[in-house]
Parts: C-alpha cells; structure tokens; sequence
C-alpha cells in the first residue's frame, strides 16, 4: 500500500506535460486492450455459429462432386505389342533421319 501511495505521489510531483504523457499512454493501452478483447470475442462467436452443412448449401458443394463424379473417364486406348513395335520403329528411323539431316 505504501509503494502505491509513492508512486501517486511521484506521479503528482511530475511535471503537466510528463502528466499529460502517462495519461495518454494509458488510455492508448487500455484502448488496444480493450480492442483486442472484443475481436477474440467477436471471433468466437462467429466460430460458434459456424454451419458446414450451410456453406455446402450457399455453394452448392454437393451439386460440384455430383458433376466430377459424373465427369467421363478419359481412358487410352489399348495398342498390341506389334503396333508398339511398329511404333517404335518409326521413331528409331525419324531420330537417324534427323541425325543425318543436321550431320551429327
């Protein structure tokens, strides 16, 4: 209790505008304190209220997997072993082609 009555006292024999200073410094800080408190607050209760099944409604999310689901499935086609050869082939002759046409 003493120490508190020191410091009143301390606060007393300081000048106005050293006065003025720590008022405004409180305020500003209880302020910010005050600020922070009501959005935690503020962002609890929108948590709270939160609704899955009403996001999925306002976006229609089920409607989005029902298309996806329904997307067709784009499969490639089935080549024999000969034609992967035949393929092959042609390939191995384009590329000696092109080493021979640029002279490598």
């Amino acid at each position: 209790m003493f120490k508190t009555l020191d410091f009143l006292n301390k606060l007393r024999n300081q000048p106005e505008h050293i006065k003025k200073i720590i008022l405004w410094a409180t305020v500003v800080i209880i302020g910010l304190i005050m600020l922070v408190l009501w959005w935690f607050f503020i962002f609890q209760k929108t948590i709270k209220s939160f609704n899955s099944e009403k996001l999925k409604e306002n976006f229609n999310i089920q409607g989005l997997e029902d298309q996806i689901q329904n997307l067709q499935k784009v499969e490639l086609p089935k080549i024999s072993e000969e034609d992967a050869k035949k393929i092959e082939e042609e390939l191995k002759k384009m590329e000696e082609q092109g080493k021979t046409a640029t002279g490598e």
